[in-house]
Protein backbone atom coordinates (compact mmCIF):
# COMPACT_ATOMS: atom_id res chain seq x y z
CA UNK A 1 0.00 0.00 0.00
CA UNK A 2 1.16 3.58 -0.80
CA UNK A 3 1.64 5.83 1.71
CA UNK A 4 -1.60 7.89 1.05
CA UNK A 5 -4.12 5.00 0.40
CA UNK A 6 -2.39 3.82 4.48
CA UNK A 7 -4.27 7.38 5.65
CA UNK A 8 -6.97 6.97 3.48
CA UNK A 9 -7.37 3.07 5.41
CA UNK A 10 -6.81 4.68 8.48
CA UNK A 11 -8.69 7.47 8.34
CA UNK A 12 -11.67 5.11 7.66
CA UNK A 13 -10.50 3.10 10.39
CA UNK A 14 -10.84 5.80 13.01
CA UNK A 15 -13.96 7.11 11.57
CA UNK A 16 -15.44 3.58 11.72
CA UNK A 17 -14.35 2.22 14.91
CA UNK A 18 -12.96 4.98 16.89
CA UNK A 19 -15.75 6.47 18.81
CA UNK A 20 -14.53 9.87 20.77
CA UNK A 21 -14.91 8.93 24.21
CA UNK A 22 -12.63 5.61 23.70
CA UNK A 23 -9.41 5.94 25.46
CA UNK A 24 -6.32 4.14 24.58
CA UNK A 25 -4.43 4.27 27.49
CA UNK A 26 -7.55 3.03 29.74
CA UNK A 27 -7.60 0.13 27.01
CA UNK A 28 -4.13 -0.48 27.34
CA UNK A 29 -4.73 -0.37 31.09
CA UNK A 30 -7.59 -2.71 31.03
CA UNK A 31 -5.62 -5.73 29.03
CA UNK A 32 -2.44 -5.42 30.87
CA UNK A 33 -4.41 -4.89 34.09
CA UNK A 34 -6.65 -8.63 33.27
CA UNK A 35 -3.75 -10.39 32.00
CA UNK A 36 -2.03 -9.38 35.18
CA UNK A 37 -4.94 -10.65 37.81
CA UNK A 38 -5.39 -13.72 35.79
CA UNK A 39 -1.24 -14.13 36.68
CA UNK A 40 -1.85 -13.00 40.31
CA UNK A 41 -4.83 -15.22 40.61
CA UNK A 42 -2.87 -18.23 39.11
CA UNK A 43 0.12 -17.75 40.77
CA UNK A 44 -1.68 -17.56 44.68
CA UNK A 45 -2.84 -20.78 43.90
CA UNK A 46 0.82 -22.42 43.77
CA UNK A 47 2.18 -24.62 46.65
CA UNK A 48 5.37 -26.25 46.79
CA UNK A 49 6.76 -25.93 43.00
CA UNK A 50 9.36 -28.08 42.02
CA UNK A 51 12.46 -26.72 39.54
CA UNK A 52 10.35 -29.55 36.81
CA UNK A 53 7.08 -27.06 37.80
CA UNK A 54 8.87 -24.13 36.97
CA UNK A 55 9.95 -25.37 33.58
CA UNK A 56 6.42 -24.92 32.70
CA UNK A 57 6.81 -21.37 32.44
CA UNK A 58 8.86 -21.23 29.34
CA UNK A 59 7.05 -23.94 27.91
CA UNK A 60 4.18 -22.05 28.05
CA UNK A 61 5.83 -18.88 26.44
CA UNK A 62 6.99 -21.88 23.57
CA UNK A 63 3.10 -22.78 23.53
CA UNK A 64 1.81 -18.94 23.26
CA UNK A 65 3.89 -18.31 20.56
CA UNK A 66 2.69 -21.19 18.49
CA UNK A 67 -0.55 -21.03 19.37
CA UNK A 68 0.18 -17.08 17.93
CA UNK A 69 1.81 -19.33 14.58
CA UNK A 70 -1.35 -20.84 14.33
CA UNK A 71 -3.40 -18.04 14.66
CA UNK A 72 -1.39 -16.26 11.81
CA UNK A 73 -1.35 -18.76 9.53
CA UNK A 74 -4.61 -19.89 10.06
CA UNK A 75 -8.27 -18.11 11.13
CA UNK A 76 -6.10 -14.33 11.01
CA UNK A 77 -5.11 -14.63 7.11
CA UNK A 78 -7.84 -16.88 5.93
CA UNK A 79 -11.62 -16.61 5.99
CA UNK A 80 -13.57 -19.39 7.65
CA UNK A 81 -17.08 -19.78 8.98
CA UNK A 82 -16.97 -19.36 12.60
CA UNK A 83 -13.82 -16.85 13.08
CA UNK A 84 -14.77 -14.42 10.30
CA UNK A 85 -14.16 -11.55 12.88
CA UNK A 86 -10.81 -12.69 14.11
CA UNK A 87 -10.38 -12.52 10.17
CA UNK A 88 -12.17 -9.17 9.24
CA UNK A 89 -10.36 -7.55 12.40
CA UNK A 90 -6.32 -9.11 11.88
CA UNK A 91 -6.20 -9.10 7.98
CA UNK A 92 -8.51 -6.26 6.53
CA UNK A 93 -8.37 -3.73 9.08
CA UNK A 94 -5.14 -4.04 11.05
CA UNK A 95 -2.79 -5.11 8.11
CA UNK A 96 -4.37 -1.92 5.88
CA UNK A 97 -3.90 0.04 9.12
CA UNK A 98 0.06 -1.54 9.66
CA UNK A 99 2.05 -1.79 6.37
CA UNK A 100 5.66 -1.93 5.97
CA UNK A 101 5.59 2.18 5.35
CA UNK A 102 3.78 2.82 8.25
CA UNK A 103 4.69 0.40 11.56
CA UNK A 104 3.93 2.86 14.53
CA UNK A 105 1.00 4.08 15.89
CA UNK A 106 -0.04 8.16 15.60
CA UNK A 107 -1.91 9.08 18.92
CA UNK A 108 -3.06 6.81 21.13
CA UNK A 109 -6.22 6.57 19.45
CA UNK A 110 -4.67 3.95 17.31
CA UNK A 111 -4.19 1.58 20.10
CA UNK A 112 -7.97 0.30 19.07
CA UNK A 113 -5.78 -1.16 16.08
CA UNK A 114 -3.20 -2.68 17.87
CA UNK A 115 -4.99 -4.27 21.21
CA UNK A 116 -7.36 -7.15 21.70
CA UNK A 117 -10.55 -5.85 22.60
CA UNK A 118 -11.76 -6.94 26.72
CA UNK A 119 -14.12 -9.44 25.56
CA UNK A 120 -11.77 -10.92 22.72
CA UNK A 121 -8.85 -11.10 25.78
CA UNK A 122 -11.66 -12.83 27.72
CA UNK A 123 -12.49 -15.49 24.98
CA UNK A 124 -8.51 -16.49 24.72
CA UNK A 125 -8.35 -16.38 28.13
CA UNK A 126 -11.29 -18.72 28.81
CA UNK A 127 -10.08 -21.31 25.86
CA UNK A 128 -6.64 -21.90 27.58
CA UNK A 129 -8.75 -22.21 30.94
CA UNK A 130 -10.93 -24.77 29.07
CA UNK A 131 -8.00 -26.31 27.17
CA UNK A 132 -6.30 -26.86 30.81
CA UNK A 133 -10.07 -28.39 32.74
CA UNK A 134 -10.05 -31.12 29.25
CA UNK A 135 -6.30 -31.91 29.80
CA UNK A 136 -5.68 -30.78 25.66
CA UNK A 137 -3.16 -28.25 26.40
CA UNK A 138 -0.07 -30.76 26.84
CA UNK A 139 -1.81 -34.11 26.32
CA UNK A 140 -0.43 -36.92 28.20
CA UNK A 141 1.38 -34.78 30.81
CA UNK A 142 0.14 -34.82 34.20
CA UNK A 143 -1.63 -32.56 35.47
CA UNK A 144 1.03 -32.05 38.15
CA UNK A 145 3.39 -30.36 35.82
CA UNK A 146 0.95 -27.90 35.33
CA UNK A 147 0.89 -25.23 37.70
CA UNK A 148 -1.76 -22.91 36.43
CA UNK A 149 -3.76 -25.97 36.20
CA UNK A 150 -3.70 -27.78 39.81
CA UNK A 151 -6.76 -30.29 39.75
CA UNK A 152 -8.01 -28.85 36.71
CA UNK A 153 -8.77 -25.24 35.97
CA UNK A 154 -8.18 -22.71 39.18
CA UNK A 155 -9.77 -19.88 37.41
CA UNK A 156 -13.12 -21.54 36.48
CA UNK A 157 -13.61 -24.52 38.26
CA UNK A 158 -16.99 -24.92 37.34
CA UNK A 159 -16.23 -25.43 33.83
Amino acid sequence: MTTTSVARARAAFRERHISENYSGPLHLATIVGVSLLVALLIALMLENVTALEWMTIPTTFFYANFCEYLGQEGPMHHKTRFLGKIYEHHTIEHHSFFTDEATTYETTQDFKAILFSPVMLLFFHGCFALACRRGAVFPGVSKRLLPFCPDGNPVFPEL
